[in-house]
């Protein structure tokens, strides 16, 4: 997963305006939810997505117990 993250993003990081493009390829297209999700995977508030951020978002949305899902939705 670490070397597709790494091709797809030479940097390391994702920005805001390059995620809201991938969710828009993906069927996304409201500004508020990308937003949304955005806030959800950018942990440390830094504007910017890195691979552990990545990996952490991916883990509680798919394999998170029900409090934490909505723990990760609403903070």
């Amino acid at each position: 997963m670490y070397k597709q993250f790494r091709k797809e993003t030479p940097s390391g990081v994702i920005n805001k305006s390059e995620f809201k493009e991938v969710m828009k390829q993906m069927g996304v297209v409201d500004n508020f939810l990308q937003d949304l999700i955005f806030n959800v995977f950018d942990d440390d508030k830094d504007a910017c997505i890195d691979f552990q951020e990545f990996v952490n978002a991916l883990s509680v949305m798919t394999r998170g117990t029900p409090d934490e899902k909505l723990e990760c939705e609403y903070f």
